[in-house]
């Protein structure tokens, strides 16, 4: 991946990089996260920790990227689309858990109910065949 290729994608509006991971994770047939000694990365989107969310990314050298600071101990982990999708997506929407899709290095991302996401990857996939 080159400069631009990584950083492009970085400067879209939200809905704009929302579909970008949709159609890269459907063409990769992955997404990536972190993981660190203590398990996969979970956030909190506001004060009162109230939404927990895991992030995903649409390339490896995203979630490499963002493995700073606090997360610096972390590796990027990745996660095939039939297990994103089944064992992922699915066990958070029952955990009540949200996807912090594609989060930025300026840290904002596209917060969306596991359920959203699965509705867009299964849509793309049916469309492919």
């Amino acid at each position: 991946m080159n400069q631009e290729e990584f950083y492009h994608p970085l400067t879209l509006p939200a809905d704009q990089r929302y579909r970008y991971f949709v159609s890269k994770v459907r063409y990769f047939e992955a997404a990536w996260t972190l993981k660190g000694p203590d398990g996969i990365v979970i956030f909190a989107t506001d004060e009162t920790k109230k939404c927990k969310c895991l992030p995903f990314w649409p390339h490896p050298e995203h979630a490499t990227a963002f493995a700073t600071d606090m997360w610096a101990d972390c590796r990027q982990e990745r996660i095939d689309l039939r297990s994103f999708i089944a064992d992922w997506l699915e066990g958070m929407a029952r955990d009540n858990l949200k996807v912090a899709v594609f989060p930025t290095l300026l840290g904002t991302s596209i917060v969306v109910e596991p359920r959203m996401l699965i509705e867009d990857l299964n849509e793309g996939l049916r469309r492919l065949k």
